[in-house]
């Protein structure tokens, strides 16, 4: 472990990139569409939005690439969104290709959790982590994840949630993870902001959040 003064902010999750000073961040790369970076750990994988947009020869690519983990994957019922088969189908076979790989996952999942939590009953051995990004909800369905070994990161949108800062407080620690995703966040102020719901200093939880991604990873 890095002595407290060397640890970052680690953004689990974000579009932007480069990551700004002082934060160590993990690019999500929508694979089919988007152009991979050229350095740095990132995510990789098809996002939902398009599914009805990539060529199945995606599928291969995402067996070689040397992303750190397979994401954003997943589902996204609201309206106007691809067909919820082929979304399915994709979801599926991506998390067939994080077991095959051992790499963590990312989901996004959108009006969807209960069709998340049948895919990862079903796929979700083998698979090292599977983290929920940008998640709103209830304890009780943070607390599904958790059961199942899920881990849960948090954004901005989740301060303006009540259940959703009921469910961060009664987490443990060692599941959660903090996030931009495509939002020009102040990681330090959002640090700042969560320690406050769990009566914990920023550093504290910047320290447990840094161990959950050598936790995931297995690096530094």
């Amino acid at each position: 472990m890095k002595p407290l003064s060397e640890i970052p902010y680690v953004d689990i999750h974000t579009h932007r990139f480069p990551a700004p000073e002082g934060v160590f961040s993990l690019y999500s790369c929508r694979f089919g569409t988007e152009s991979l970076p050229g350095v740095g750990p990132y995510w990789c994988g098809v996002h939902p939005w398009d599914a009805d947009r990539v060529l199945l020869e995606c599928l291969d690519g995402l067996r070689s690439v040397p992303a750190a983990g397979i994401g954003e994957i997943g589902l996204d019922f609201l309206p106007g969104r691809p067909d919820r088969f082929l979304q399915t189908e994709w979801f599926e076979r991506q998390l067939a290709v994080a077991r095959e790989r051992s790499l963590p996952v990312m989901l996004h999942l959108v009006c969807a959790h209960a069709e998340g939590l049948a895919m990862l009953d079903r796929y979700g051995k083998g698979i090292p982590a599977v983290i929920v990004h940008g998640f709103i909800g209830s304890p009780e369905l943070a607390g599904e994840y958790v059961r199942r070994g899920g881990m849960l990161s948090f954004g901005e949108r989740a301060l303006r949630s009540s259940k959703t800062t009921e469910a961060f407080r009664r987490m443990p620690l060692s599941s959660l993870f903090l996030e931009s995703d495509d939002r020009e966040t102040d990681m330090p102020g959002l640090y700042a902001g969560f320690a406050r719901l769990r009566g914990m200093t920023e550093e504290d939880l910047k320290e447990r959040v840094f161990e959950n991604y050598l936790k995931v990873f297995g690096n530094e």
